[in-house]
């Protein structure tokens, strides 16, 4: 992951915390996860993306965000 990627991801929780961010990962690489958690992300997924944990991982923001009733 390039430093300019997680420049932007840092910059855009900075300027919100109320948007979710997922990050879309080519690769499932531990230090690479690492580094993305650093930035503020809410949750990442690794490629080919399952639409089933999409969803979830929206849904999931949402209900921490106060943006959707869980239930």
């Amino acid at each position: 992951m390039s430093g300019k990627t997680l420049e932007i991801l840092s910059e855009l929780r900075a300027r919100s915390s109320k948007v979710g961010l997922i990050s879309v990962l080519s690769e499932n690489d531990v230090n690479i996860i690492r580094e993305i958690v650093t930035t503020g992300v809410d949750d990442f997924l690794v490629k080919p993306i399952d639409t089933r944990r999409l969803r979830n991982v929206i849904l999931d923001i949402m209900r921490k965000r106060g943006t959707r009733k869980a239930g």
